[in-house]
C-alpha cells in the first residue's frame, strides 16, 4: 500500500522546486510521513519548508528532528501567540 512518504518522495524527486499542498484528514499519516522523507538518506542535501496550520504540528516536528539535526528550524507564529507571549513575560 502507498503512503504519503512515497507520495512526498515522488513529489520531490519530479520537481527541484515548488509547493505541494497535501490534503487529507487527520491521522491519515501526512506529518509522520514528511518527517519519513526529511530524515531519510536520500534528501539530505535538500531544504524542507514545512507549514502546518496548527502549532501542535510544527511543534511536534521540531521534537522530531530536533534530535537529528538541532536548530534547522525557525518558527513564525501567529501576531495572536506573539501577542500572548508578550503579556506574559
Amino acid at each position: 500500500m502507498l503512503n504519503y512518504a512515497y507520495y512526498y518522495q515522488r513529489a520531490i524527486q519530479d520537481h527541484s522546486t515548488g509547493f505541494k499542498l497535501v490534503l487529507g484528514g487527520t491521522g491519515l499519516g501526512k506529518t509522520s510521513g514528511i518527517k519519513e522523507v526529511v530524515c531519510g538518506e536520500i534528501e539530505q542535501e535538500r531544504k524542507f519548508v514545512y507549514i502546518a496550520n496548527r502549532i501542535q504540528l510544527l511543534e511536534e516536528m521540531i521534537r522530531s528532528l530536533d534530535r537529528l539535526s538541532p536548530g534547522c528550524y525557525v518558527i513564525l507564529r501567529r501576531d495572536l501567540d506573539v501577542v500572548l507571549h508578550t503579556l506574559k513575560t
